[in-house]
This record gives structure tokens, C-alpha cells and sequence, in this order.
């Protein structure tokens, strides 16, 4: 989509409808009260459904597939794979999803799901990732996602919930998750509001050590630069309070080589690093021709590897990356 058009679609749809924080105990959030930007402790779901050669979720299946995830995760080791995407709320490459069928979005989560599963990461971002909704189908993207992903753990942060939709970003793992915070990022009217949802996990390595790992998907702002900072301070400001080791990923709306500078001086005050953000190679462009989806890691993990598939999925393209952890 042209930005310009993105930007005139999204502003009047945010006069059109009031955006809130998410307060339903259907989400069975804790505020934290006294912090901001505002921080929500969150529900952590398990998988109850594995998907069959059938497109029907089948829980005769579930055993078995829930074996193989633990079998999986009882190997030792030394390196996890990410994997990032936006989901453009299921639309895929369309202009709008107002203009998309409910039934076409959910083939195209279907889809979405399939090179998931194909796929095999350790961990999934996902950014613009919409619960049940109007807009897009009335049914749950991401849990429809880790059923045909097969991955067993996930969570969900709503940064909006309106009228038309209830979405925000959301984390599937096949690690357990033993913590989950959801934070949704001080209001930036007109556009709607942006935040992040962050998981904490234990890893086994092959010298039988135990680590703790962050795992955070985030989303920024759009429209401004001001905004795009402020937001990165408020993530650098609680990510400063932890001590995990932590692996960041997103739609950050902001590359490295413009004037913009503002996730370069996140990367540098906040110890983190980025994997050949110096580079003009136009395989590494994730929207379009712009570099504006990011893998960040804290200065203990290494990549080992690092690419975007050009499957279209979405308007973003995946971006992957395989990171090493043997010097935790």
C-alpha cells in the first residue's frame, strides 16, 4: 500500500473510532498501576488443537503432535530461530482489509499458518495480529496461527480495541513461557496505539545449563519520528529493569541509513545490536524497498544467521534469523 494513502485511510478510520486500553477480563490482564507507558501481566495459552491433512483443528491429533514439540525441546541447545512478520490483519497484499471477505482472510491466515509450520522457527513475532474482529473475519489470527504452526504456547497483546477490530502483537513459541507482559505504549492520536508483548523462556544448552531468555515483538508508530522515539524510551526504560538476555523483533517503521536515526540510537544507548544494519543490500528490504522490520539482539547473542524469504504473506515480508547462544 502507498504510504501516503496508508496514512490518509488510517487517520480518518482513528477520528472515526475511539481507541481504548484494553480493560476485559476476557483478556484476564493485571494493571500495574503507577508505570508507564501502561504494562499488563498476560494470559499465556497453551495449544489444545494440532492440525491433521484435514483444515479442521482435530484434538485426537494433539497428544501426539504435543509429544513431538516436547522431543523437540528435550534436544540440547546452542542456537534458537526467530521468525518476524506483520500480518496486515490477515489481508495479505490488498489494499485494505475492509475490502478482503472474511473467508478470503481466513485462507490467507491458513496460508500464513502452513509456512509456519513449513517453516519450523523456534519463535514467532507477530505485529498487527488481530484477535476476533470485524474487520477481518471475526475469528482469532493468532490462535488459528499456532494451530497450524503447530506451537504450543502464545500470547497476545490487544493495543486496540474498537468497533471495527481488537488487535496488537502477539509471540508463538515452542518453548513454555514462564512470563508475559503486555505493554501498550502511551497514546498518539490520530493513529492508533502501538506497544509490545514480551515472554520470558528457559532454554536448555548442550552443556546442560539452564537460560533465561526475553523474547519481545514490538510495533511503532508510522507517521512520526517523535513519536517513533518516544516509543523506543519507553521500551528502553522498562527493558533496562531486566536481566535476561533478550531478543528483540518487529515493525519498527524506521530504517537504518535515512536521517532518521532513531532505532540506531536505540541499538546504541539500550547495548543492543543489529545484523549488517550498515548494509544497502536490497535482499534485507522487508516493506517494499524499505528496511523498517528489525531483528535486534542484547551484545551476549550472536547471529548466526540472518535473511528475509520473499514469500508474499503480507505487505511485510518474514524476516528470519538463527541466533547463537553458546556464549550465555
Amino acid at each position: 500500500m502507498k504510504l501516503s494513502a496508508y496514512i490518509i485511510v488510517t487517520m480518518l478510520f482513528c477520528i472515526a473510532c475511539t481507541t481504548k486500553t484494553i480493560q476485559s477480563t476476557q483478556h484476564n490482564s493485571e494493571t500495574f498501576k503507577g508505570i508507564s507507558p501502561n504494562i499488563k501481566k498476560l494470559t499465556i495459552y497453551k495449544n489444545e488443537f494440532a492440525i491433521t491433512k484435514g483444515d479442521n483443528p482435530s484434538k485426537s491429533a494433539n497428544l501426539t503432535v504435543n509429544n513431538q514439540i516436547t522431543q523437540n525441546l528435550d534436544k540440547r541447545k546452542d542456537s534458537i530461530s526467530v521468525l518476524s512478520l506483520n500480518l496486515a490483519h490477515g489481508r495479505k497484499t490488498s489494499f485494505s482489509q475492509f475490502f478482503v471477505s472474511g473467508k478470503q482472510i481466513k485462507k490467507n491466515i491458513i496460508e500464513v499458518g502452513n509456512y509456519l509450520r513449513k517453516q519450523n522457527s523456534d519463535v514467532v513475532f507477530l505485529q498487527e495480529a488481530d484477535l476476533p474482529s470485524r474487520w477481518s473475519g471475526n475469528f482469532n489470527h493468532i490462535e488459528l496461527l499456532a494451530q497450524r504452526g503447530n506451537y504450543q504456547y502464545f500470547v497476545a497483546t490487544p493495543h486496540v480495541d474498537n468497533y471495527f477490530g481488537v488487535y496488537g502483537t502477539a509471540i508463538l513459541s515452542k518453548f513454555p513461557i514462564n512470563e508475559a507482559i503486555g505493554v501498550n505504549f502511551l497514546p498518539t492520536p490520530p493513529t492508533t496505539n502501538k506497544g509490545f508483548s514480551l515472554v520470558n523462556v528457559n532454554i536448555i544448552l548442550s552443556d546442560s545449563r539452564k537460560v533465561d531468555l526475553d523474547l519481545l515483538s514490538v510495533h511503532l508508530d508510522f507517521s512520526r519520528k517523535s513519536k517513533r522515539k518516544e516509543q523506543l524510551l519507553q521500551m528502553a526504560n522498562i527493558l533496562n529493569k531486566r536481566d535476561s538476555p533478550i531478543i528483540v523483533g518487529g515493525d519498527f517503521n524506521s530504517g537504518w541509513l535515512g536521517k532518521e536515526k532513531v532505532v540506531n540510537n536505540f541499538v546504541a544507548h539500550a547495548s543492543f545490536h543489529a545484523f549488517a544494519e550498515e548494509s544497502e543490500d536490497e535482499s534485507f528490504n522487508t516493506y517494499g524497498s524499505n528496511r523498517i522490520d528489525w531483528i535486534f539482539l542484547s551484545n551476549t547473542l550472536q547471529f548466526n544467521q540472518y535473511w528475509v524469504d520473499s514469500v508474499e504473506l503480507s505487505d511485510h515480508k518474514p524476516l528470519i534469523a538463527e541466533i547463537s547462544l553458546e556464549n550465555l
